[in-house]
C-alpha cells in the first residue's frame, strides 16, 4: 500500500505497525501486536513518511469517530428526553437527564458560534 502523499510503499509490517498505533494505547503494546520490537517502532516513528502517515490515518480515525458520534447523538437526545419526561422515572433520573440536555444544548450552542466567527476570520484573512 503506498503513502498517497508521497507515493512511498510502506512494507506489509509498516502497516500493520500503523494499525497497531492506532488500536493500541502503548507503543509497546502497538509493537508487540505488529510483530516488531519498540525500539524498531521508535524508530520509524521518527521517519517523517512513517510519522506523517500515523497522523493522517489518526485523524481519518477520529474524523469516522465523531461522525459516527454525531450521528448517534440525535437518539441519545431522544433518550435524554424520554426520561426527562417519564413521571415514573425517578425524580433524580429525571433532573439528571434535564440538565444534560440543557448543557449539552448550551455548549453545542457555543460551539456552532465559535465556528461561525473561525469562518468568518478566515473569510476575512483571505480578502
Amino acid at each position: 500500500m503506498s503513502d498517497s502523499s508521497t507515493g512511498r510503499k510502506f512494507s506489509r509490517r509498516k502497516e500493520m505497525a500503523i494499525g497497531a498505533l492506532l488500536s493500541h494505547s502503548t507503543l509497546t503494546a502497538a509493537a508487540s501486536a505488529s510483530g516488531v520490537s519498540p525500539r524498531t517502532l521508535t524508530r520509524w516513528l521518527q521517519d517523517k513518511s512513517f510519522a506523517a502517515r500515523v497522523r493522517r490515518e489518526r485523524a481519518a480515525l477520529l474524523e469516522s469517530t465523531t461522525d459516527l458520534l454525531r450521528k448517534e447523538s440525535v437518539g441519545a437526545v431522544t433518550v435524554l428526553a424520554s426520561v426527562a419526561k417519564n413521571p415514573r422515572t425517578p425524580s433524580g433520573s429525571r433532573v439528571t437527564a434535564a440538565k444534560s440536555i440543557i448543557e449539552l444544548s448550551f455548549k453545542s450552542s457555543e460551539l456552532l458560534q465559535l465556528t461561525q466567527r473561525v469562518e468568518e476570520l478566515e473569510k476575512q484573512k483571505e480578502k
